[in-house]
């Protein structure tokens, strides 16, 4: 029995250490280097507004390493988990748009 905690307790500590390296990564190594990146989250499904969700709490993690712009594409089908995930845009003032409008967001990037 103690080795299955031992086992477990060392899995948890790479995954701690993975994680430390990869903070230190993102923070000294492509510290300048996401500049001018936005991040085009495309939502479909019937999870859309968890995917939008995730990716907020990345970008609030990460900052703007993560990218410097959140841009939220609309593929949902389902009315109600479209209006969902409209409602989380406007709390965020992240733009929500159609695919067809994408063209016009990254034109204005530049």
């Amino acid at each position: 029995m103690s080795l299955v905690i031992y086992l477990l307790l060392l899995f948890l500590a790479v995954l701690g250490l993975s994680d430390i390296i990869h903070s230190i990564v993102l923070r000294f190594y492509y510290s300048k280097k996401n500049k001018g990146k936005v991040m085009c989250c495309i939502l479909k499904g019937e999870i859309a507004d968890i995917q939008l969700r995730y990716v907020i709490e990345q970008y609030n993690w990460m900052g703007e390493k993560y990218a410097d712009k959140i841009i939220a594409v609309d593929c949902v089908n389902d009315l109600t988990v479209a209006n969902r995930c409209r409602d989380i845009a406007n709390a965020y003032d992240i733009p929500y748009i159609k695919p067809y409008e994408l063209n016009n967001v990254i034109d204005m990037e530049h």
